[in-house]
Order: structure tokens, then C-alpha cells, then sequence
């Protein structure tokens, strides 16, 4: 015996008080990328329905989830010394990994390191390589072990990069 006009209003009144600019303002600090799925999971959920508004989100959050694990950005710079005691010589190079190196960017890769000119000396930087696998970091071995073979010196700290194999324990 209610008006379907005073459901709806019940329904609208009731959904506009589930929003907290408070909350809203905190998962900003987190990004644009948070704020525009929160924002497009709340448009679909007005524009169709409630289970389509979510699956949305739900799909917006794993591409978000599979670009993070799977970005590459892998880059050379000429090396700058970190000392003056250290003199910089023309085919020094800094090789930069950043992001996830997994098997998917493997051509990537052999692309960067087939460029690299015979006869410099490169400096891998692995400080902001969050994650390497098996694939990549098999890869990168047999470059640094052959490294002679194509007239390359190879700087790298070992342990470094194969710290960024193992998974961190979680510790409880």
C-alpha cells in the first residue's frame, strides 16, 4: 500500500547518506586511479543496477591490480659517479629496472640489454625493481655470465636482484 514515488525517495535519502565525504577525502590520498573506480562503481550503480555497479568495480580494480603487477619500465642513463674519486668514462652506463619484471616483459628486456653498445661498462640499478621471476631473473644471469662474450662489464650487486625473487616472509 506504499507509493512506489515514496519508495524510491526512501531508497535515494537512504543512498545519499551512505556517501562520507570523509571517506571519500581519505581514499583520495591513495590517488586518482581509487577516487575515478569508487567514482564509476557509484555511476554504474545509478545508471543500472547494483550488482552491475559492482562487478564494474571489481573489474576496474584488477586491471588496476594486473598493470601494477606486470609494468616494466626499464631505461640507460649515462653513469654519474657517485664520488669524485670515481672518474666517468664516455661508455658508462646506469641500466634502470623499475616496476615487475615478469615473463611477459621479457622481450622488452632483451630488447633494452641487445642495445646496450660493445664495450661499456653498465651499472645495474635494481633499487626500485619491486619484483623479478624466474624467467627474468634466469635471463638476466645468463647476460651478466656472458657478459664478456659482448665486450660488457657488468656492476651489479648479485644479491640484490636475486633478493627481488624471494618473496618477503610475512611476519605475524
Amino acid at each position: 500500500m506504499v507509493p512506489i514515488c515514496s519508495l524510491a525517495g526512501v531508497l535515494v535519502f537512504t543512498g545519499f547518506n551512505l556517501i562520507k565525504v570523509k571517506d571519500i577525502r581519505h581514499l583520495s590520498s591513495f590517488g586518482r586511479i581509487p577516487l575515478l573506480i569508487y567514482a564509476a562503481t557509484m555511476v554504474m550503480i545509478v545508471a543500472t543496477d547494483l550488482l552491475t555497479g559492482v562487478l564494474t568495480g571489481v573489474v576496474l580494480s584488477l586491471c588496476k591490480l594486473i598493470y601494477r603487477a606486470t609494468h616494466l619500465s626499464i631505461y640507460t642513463e649515462p653513469h654519474n659517479a657517485p664520488t669524485t674519486f670515481e672518474p666517468h668514462r664516455p661508455g658508462d652506463l646506469d641500466l634502470y629496472l623499475e616496476g615487475s619484471a615478469t615473463f611477459l616483459r621479457i622481450p622488452i628486456i632483451t630488447a633494452a640489454l641487445d642495445a646496450i653498445p660493445a664495450g661499456s661498462t653498465v651499472h645495474l640499478r635494481t633499487d626500485k625493481l619491486t619484483y623479478i621471476d624466474h624467467a627474468c631473473l634466469d635471463l638476466m644471469q645468463e647476460w651478466i655470465n656472458n657478459s664478456a662474450r659482448h665486450q660488457l662489464e657488468i656492476v651489479v650487486d648479485r644479491e640484490s636482484l636475486e633478493s627481488k625473487y624471494r618473496m618477503p616472509v610475512l611476519q605475524t
